[in-house]
């Protein structure tokens, strides 16, 4: 179906149903589009957890004795490819596609790595795949409620930001939680190290005792010890998995102790108190500057939601900034006023601790 077609049809259903009916219909299959979706995700992250289960055992069968990285397994070699083929449903053949079209390419790797810090149990090709089927959704919602250029152009760039953003959330909620929890996995290590065990034997009692995402964490140094990973190696990849301050000075001093020798439970008792005092600070801190932090963010929504109001009130009173030259200029001053309003806000109240 073309562009015309679909412009015609969209004529159509608003002269027989009238605007607000068609906004209404609009809306909601945006609604079931956006259930569809979710539950789609839902789904792949349920099956996903026990295929990663079956390849990480096929791994340990098929793997030779030595490996150095152990990040960037490719999982996809492992499978049977022939009978695979056999059954590959459309969905298996749209994320083989992706699968193909990203599989001679770094961001592959790279995106491998932040799907792992965002506790996300997806594939690229898949998460791709949900990336690209948000982006169309969003392009033909364009076409269908409005003929404005610049809006098309604001929904298909939101569809592109927001998995980023997503990512990103997930994965700074990721850290937070890790951040929060070391100073216990500390203390487990340096009590187990007290009693006699060693300092894998610590990292067991951590992986049991204590909730993800820490315990994940040490739980995959320790497989990656038992593959004939040097110890090194395995806290550098967990380190470049997490990329949180507090870990590298961890790692940084179990490193040093395992080459020049020393207690390692006293100094990591003293890497504990540092990290609790630096949380105990981080809190204080978010207390003092709430109150700049909530202003930044009203000030920062509060002309958008002015224009909103206005637009529904009274379209004609505003329509001009969409549809005039100067509208135009006087929207991208007051964009880029906006923004750096909300970048000497965030420069104000984030402090370094």
């Amino acid at each position: 179906m073309s562009i015309s077609n679909i412009r015609a049809l969209n004529c159509l259903l608003i002269f027989l149903w009238g605007e607000k009916t068609m906004k209404l219909f609009v809306l909601s299959l945006v609604f079931i589009g956006t259930i569809i979706i979710y539950l789609y995700v839902n789904i792949i992250v349920m099956f996903n957890k026990k295929k990663i289960k079956d390849r990480l055992r096929k791994i340990v069968k098929n793997r030779p004795t030595r490996q150095k990285n152990f990040i960037d397994v490719d999982f996809e070699g492992v499978a049977d490819q022939e009978s695979k083929k056999k059954y590959l449903s459309l969905r298996e053949k749209i994320l083989e596609f992706f699968d193909k079209a990203l599989a001679e390419r770094k961001f592959r790797a790279k995106l491998v790595l932040e799907l792992k810090k965002a506790d996300i149990p997806l594939q690229p090709s898949e998460f791709m795949f949900i990336v690209v089927l948000f982006i169309a959704c969003l392009f033909f919602i364009g076409i269908l409620i409005t003929q404005n250029l610049i809006v098309r152009g604001i929904l298909l760039m939101f569809g592109i930001w927001f998995p980023c953003f997503y990512l990103n959330l997930k994965q700074k909620a990721q850290l937070k939680e890790f951040n929060n929890q070391l100073p216990d996995a500390l203390n487990l290590i340096s009590n187990a190290l007290k009693s006699g065990f060693s300092l894998l034997q610590a990292f067991d009692v951590v992986s049991k005792e204590l909730p993800p995402p820490i315990s994940r964490e040490f739980n995959q140094v320790l497989k990656e010890c038992r593959l004939n990973i040097s110890m090194e190696d395995a806290l550098n990849n967990m380190l470049k998995r997490v990329n949180s301050p507090d870990l590298d000075l961890v790692v940084t001093a179990i490193h040093i102790q395992r080459q020049t020798g020393g207690n390692l439970s006293e100094i990591l008792d003293n890497i504990n108190e540092t990290i609790r005092n630096r949380i105990k600070i981080m809190g204080e801190i978010r207390t003092l500057t709430a109150q700049g932090r909530i202003s930044g963010i009203i000030i920062s929504l509060l002309p958008i939601g002015l224009g909103l109001i206005i637009y529904l009130i009274k379209p004609d009173y505003i329509s001009l900034l969409i549809t005039h030259p100067i509208g135009w200029m006087l929207l991208s001053g007051a964009l880029v006023m906006e923004l750096l309003g909300i970048i000497l806000i965030r420069k104000i109240v984030n402090i370094d601790y």
